[in-house]
């Protein structure tokens, strides 16, 4: 399979910008005013983060945290009514790490859950894109966003939500004292392969570089994304200059 086209430059360098400030942000509101405006900046009305667990299905008023951007519909009959419990798109954040599009869910939905989806596009949310966040002791943490019409996502697009939703969440755990948000550390294996990626080269140059097999290199690739909670190279890439493992 062919190694996807790096980000331009100036795109690298505009979401590196976003992720920082995020991190920067002296409070959590600050934080999620600055997601929300990048998230409505791609198109989406509304958009939605939280830390659920699966003990929360009946009352999301005891999650750690739940913000909604302004003008999102009131959850008063979402959570009365036991719509929560049955909302598709929660179920599939829950048991998944990558993102996905509302419509993925659809198919497999029973009554219960589509009553939950007609709910939803009464309020003029009728498509949307989710980012399950890392998931720590049962608790996820859920980024979800909508809109009235259809879209579509370029590659670009889909990167820059799912960087800036697991840098928003990373700073809402700091904020907020997320007892079960842990330090990410690299080996240093870990990291020198890292920084050839970011320099462009293939797993065979950086095996060849590092004398390993190009199968180690892939491995090394695999648990980092996995550290990180990422979905491709430039994804992996991205999240560690932002966190401060490795400099590009």
């Amino acid at each position: 399979m062919p190694t996807p086209e790096p980000l331009t430059q100036a795109l690298h360098e505009s979401l590196t910008a976003r992720a920082q400030a995020l991190l920067d942000a002296p409070t959590p509101q600050r934080a999620f005013a600055l997601y929300a405006a990048d998230i409505h900046a791609h198109g989406f009305t509304h958009c939605f983060a939280a830390r659920v667990s699966s003990a929360l299905l009946t009352d999301l008023s005891l999650a750690p945290f739940v913000f909604l951007s302004p003008g999102t519909p009131a959850l008063d009959n979402y959570i009365r009514d036991g719509f929560f419990a049955n909302d598709p798109v929660m179920e599939r954040a829950r048991l998944t790490n990558r993102p996905f599009r509302w419509r993925d869910v659809f198919p497999d939905m029973d009554q219960q859950q589509a009553r939950t989806v007609e709910l939803f596009r009464a309020f003029g949310l009728s498509h949307g894109f989710c980012v399950p966040i890392d998931r720590t002791r049962g608790v996820a943490g859920i980024a979800s966003m909508g809109r009235s019409d259809d879209f579509a996502l370029t590659r670009e697009s889909r990167i820059e939500i799912e960087v800036l939703s697991r840098h928003l969440f990373e700073r809402l755990d700091q904020l907020l004292e997320n007892p079960d948000a842990k330090p990410l550390s690299l080996t240093p294996r870990e990291r020198a392969v890292l920084i050839l990626v970011g320099e462009g080269k293939t797993n065979w140059e950086i095996g060849e570089i590092l004398s390993v097999s190009e199968y180690s290199v892939r491995d090394y690739m695999r648990n980092m994304a996995e550290k990180l909670q990422t979905t491709n190279r430039t994804h992996t890439v991205v999240r560690a200059v932002q966190l401060g493992l490795i400099a590009v």
